[in-house]
């Protein structure tokens, strides 16, 4: 009796174990890194509407975890550390030079740098920003400060020998610097200048040079992604709109109109015309 039943035993075995593997494996944790733009705390609670989103959608869990500082977040990059990224766009020149991520998603529309001054200063271009004060938001931000440094270097003018820096991190410090003559000049996002909340303080100034058209940040996975879970991930992105509340928030936040589908070609002639994958800027 055993050796007939032993076939079927197996054969439950064998099924029940690959059932379980299974299950096992659509139970990994989808791993989602978010570029430390602002304080950890607000950054994991500003995405974790979408975090949620893509469970239900992928019908596994998702580990949201960002990086006390870009320099860290992009080592974690660089060790295979996230699955799915949300990156600053110098970032990911740099990222895309060593490891092949692939963008799948954008915000829109594209945004633009400014340098700012106040309007009674005598200073009407950047060539005049020699040996002044500038306040920026980050080192690696490209609408923050990059422009600015490549054009000033086109003029030849180099930090910290003929202008210095600091670095505030929140546009609108940068703002209320500027204004309050703490700083020379700014170096901001343009849209920043739109802030009802801010302006008062914003008709005091004007904009003295502005950089190229800005791709937003984009949203890339890592090499080895199944296609099926590629296309399930740009679905839920792509979904976010301002017919929820949660939706309007993170667009809001964002400062876009939405989010739509993106390749590593949408960002091909901002990369070719302003960034360097082996720029060692950017290595930091």
């Amino acid at each position: 009796m055993l050796k007939k039943i032993s076939p079927l035993l197996l054969l439950l075995f064998l099924t029940l174990f690959l059932l379980c593997t299974n299950l096992h494996a659509s139970e990994e944790p989808l791993r989602f890194g978010v570029f430390p733009y602002k304080s950890p705390k607000a950054v994991i609670k500003l995405f974790l509407p979408i975090a949620k989103e893509l469970e239900d959608a992928l019908g596994r869990p998702v580990r949201l975890s960002t990086a006390a500082n870009a320099t860290l977040f992009n080592q974690r990059v660089m060790q295979g550390d996230y699955d799915l990224i949300w990156t600053c766009n110098s970032c990911f020149v740099q990222i895309i030079g060593k490891i092949n991520y692939q963008a799948i998603a954008c915000g829109y529309p594209s945004f633009q740098g400014a340098v700012i001054v106040r309007k009674d200063s005598s200073i009407k271009n950047i060539s005049e920003l020699k040996g002044k004060k500038i306040a920026g938001a980050r080192e690696e931000s490209y609408a923050g400060y990059q422009f600015f440094r490549n054009d000033m270097q086109d003029l030849g003018f180099t930090t910290p020998k003929d202008y210095s820096v600091k670095f505030l991190a929140k546009l609108d410090s940068i703002i209320l610097s500027v204004a309050g003559r703490q700083y020379d000049a700014g170096v901001i996002r343009l849209d920043a200048l739109e802030s009802s909340r801010l302006k008062q303080v914003t008709d005091q100034l004007t904009v003295i040079a502005t950089s190229m058209n800005i791709p937003q940040f984009p949203f890339a996975v890592k090499p080895g992604i199944p296609p099926n879970v590629l296309t399930q991930i740009s679905t839920v992105l792509t979904g976010i709109d301002t017919n929820t509340p949660i939706g309007s928030a993170i667009l809001n936040s964002f400062k876009i109109q939405g989010i739509r589908t993106c390749r590593n070609a949408d960002y091909e002639e901002f990369n070719r015309k302003v960034l360097d994958p082996t720029d060692q800027r950017l290595n930091n």
